[in-house]
């Protein structure tokens, strides 16, 4: 079972006691963009987020917080294939060639 969501990219946080110089600020602004979060609710600034992973490149966060949604997506990419009427030989093959490849990738775990 995945971690709870809803996951997002992290990013600096307000916080009015501390005063931020610029550079202070680029830097934990950088940090945060490489960190995947959990519990991460814009109403409370993302305090009672729980880290899921740190990447290497904030690219690479914003792709694994995507993670979950994009799963759902092919969750229903996969019922449309299934509901799709194909009669013909070739078709049946590419079909029967997406739904595996689908239920490869989609998992119960997001």
């Amino acid at each position: 079972m995945r971690t709870p969501g809803p996951w997002r990219q992290g990013f600096l946080l307000n916080t009015p006691r501390r005063r931020w110089t610029v550079e202070e600020r680029d830097r934990g602004n950088e940090i945060e963009k490489r960190q995947v979060f959990s519990n991460f609710y814009l109403e409370d600034q993302g305090r009672s987020r729980q880290r899921v992973c740190v990447c290497e490149n904030p690219d690479d966060a914003q792709i694994i917080a995507d993670l979950p949604k994009m799963n759902d997506v092919l969750k229903k990419c996969e019922l449309f294939i299934e509901a799709t009427i194909i009669e013909t030989g070739f078709m049946v093959k590419i079909k029967k060639e997406l739904l595996s490849e689908l239920r490869a990738v989609v998992r119960d775990k997001f």
